[in-house]
């Protein structure tokens, strides 16, 4: 969806078409991009998934230990 928004002809030109300078298909053009592009596209999605396990699988696991700890 980010890549989508990126490739609007305001923001295109400006900050996408960096990206869009290397052809070779290859994984590391990923991160050839603009700063605020890797920022948005490489950054905050692996930050929000820190955030979602820490807030909503932590206290889950740290629950079933606590309970399961009481049965014995």
């Amino acid at each position: 969806m980010i890549v989508r928004f990126l490739h609007h002809p305001r923001l295109y030109k400006h900050i996408h078409k960096k990206h869009h300078e290397w052809t070779a298909p290859i994984g590391i053009v990923a991160l050839y991009s603009h700063p605020i592009e890797h920022v948005f596209s490489n950054l905050v999605p692996v930050a929000l998934g820190m955030v979602y396990i820490f807030l909503f699988l932590m206290p889950n696991i740290i629950l079933m230990c606590v309970v399961s700890s009481l049965e014995i």
